[in-house]
């Protein structure tokens, strides 16, 4: 939407209709967080600072909101200036990149696990780097490396597991299980 002094609106996001842009923008601003996790001030959002007259290109932020995923956003905003250089309000476009950036994030982890299991001369080498570096990528708890028992092909060994900071499931997995699974529930006892 568009944010014009004085309290007037020419453009809006229909969802807001019936919001003052002061009441649109402190909506938004509430959920607005810079990428290292600090919210943003209301006087840094893009809008704010172009209305203070800065040009703003590729502001990224995450929007988080009760019960709902994060979103990661890219706003570019400009001042609207009259023919004599006086500023009338500001002009904000934003895209949600979220989509873009999971993409981005799994195609590099798909490459480090590639450098990862090429740098190593056995899966068993590998195996703790690898289920660290796929549960940080996914942004999963805890990772497992499983394969099947080379001495009994009815079992399968745990090689490698990763946990995050703060998680132990050391006690609740055991190192070998079953592979029909059918004794599990015995084992996790």
């Amino acid at each position: 939407f568009v944010v014009l002094d004085g309290g007037r609106r020419r453009v809006a996001d229909p969802l807001l209709d019936e919001a003052t842009p002061e009441q649109a923008l402190a909506m938004v601003q509430r959920r607005l967080y810079h990428l290292d996790g600090q919210p943003v001030a209301p006087h840094d959002t893009a809008v704010s600072r172009a209305l203070r007259g800065e040009h703003v290109r590729d502001f990224r932020t995450i929007v988080r909101a009760p019960d709902r995923p994060d979103r990661y956003l890219l706003t570019n905003s400009a001042p609207i200036l009259t023919a004599d250089g006086q500023r009338l309000g500001a002009v904000s476009t934003v895209s949600d990149i979220t989509e873009r950036l999971r993409a981005e994030r799994l195609r590099d982890g798909e490459l480090a696990i590639a450098r990862i299991l090429a740098d190593a001369d056995t899966l068993d080498q590998a195996a703790s780097e690898l289920v660290e570096h796929l549960g940080k990528v996914l942004g999963w708890s805890f990772t497992s490396l499983w394969l099947v028992d080379p001495v009994d092909a009815d079992t399968l060994r745990q090689v490698a597991r990763w946990s995050a900071p703060g998680v132990d499931l050391d006690d609740l997995i055991p190192d070998v299980i079953p592979r029909d699974l059918a004794g599990l529930a015995e084992l996790v006892q």
